[in-house]
């Protein structure tokens, strides 16, 4: 991928100015099929893609600029909900038995507190952060939503995984994606108001002739 990239740089970028977006989609596409044939789960393939495009930062900023990168973050916020919804179609009753639960609260109580503390140690031995600071962000880095989903998938259809393991999954990682909300009460995000903002600021005067504004003279319809 390095190449390709230093490729379309040098060949087609400069003759196709804003064409990166198209660019890298297209190759996470072909790259998602590329992995798929080769029985690895295509969001593999993208996510390569995704890691070269970051690689390659200082060498071709345009691949990563901030505007490019919005809009592959629309292009994802819109397909994502697809995903969702077929991995959720797949999901039956026997997936969430007193069996699954149990497992999944198991994991939960096992797994989660060992990955806050790791990442919390991590960081204070290597950047001497206070432990709070280190414990929220060892939190923040609990969700595994989309991982675990795939290598459940992963590991049902091609290893057969019992219907209770993969229920005790799914649960789990739909739980420990909702830790940081409850654990760090984030606030909610701050959409903007412009009529509000309007409306709290001071409404200047208008200007007066004393502030060197001369109005201009009215006209009658028999002025010439």
């Amino acid at each position: 991928l390095p190449p390709l990239f230093r490729l379309f740089d040098r060949v087609i970028a400069p003759f196709a100015p804003g064409a990166e977006f198209t660019f890298l989609v297209l190759v996470a596409l072909l790259c998602a099929f590329v992995t798929r044939e080769l029985g690895v789960y295509y969001l593999v393939g993208a996510f390569v893609v995704g890691l070269t495009a970051v690689r390659l930062r200082q060498e071709i900023p345009d691949l990563s600029s901030k505007k490019l990168l919005t809009g592959v973050e629309l292009f994802a916020s819109f397909f994502i909900p697809f995903y969702f919804f077929k991995s959720g179609l797949h999901l039956k009753a026997e997936h969430f038995s007193a069996e699954a639960l149990t497992l999944a609260l198991g994991l939960l109580v096992a797994v989660v507190p060992l990955r806050i503390i790791r990442v919390a140690a991590h960081r204070r031995w290597s950047l001497g952060e206070p432990w709070a600071v280190c414990a929220r962000i060892g939190t923040a880095v609990v969700p595994t939503l989309v991982f675990t989903i795939v290598i459940a998938e992963i590991l049902r259809d091609r290893f057969a995984l019992p219907p209770t393991l993969f229920g005790a999954l799914i649960v789990f990682t739909l739980v420990n994606t909702l830790v940081p909300g409850i654990a760090l009460h984030l606030p909610p995000p701050d959409f903007e108001h412009p009529s509000a903002h309007l409306l709290d600021e001071p409404v200047a005067p208008p200007p007066t002739l004393d502030q060197g504004v001369v109005q201009a003279p009215s006209i009658r319809p028999d002025h010439p």
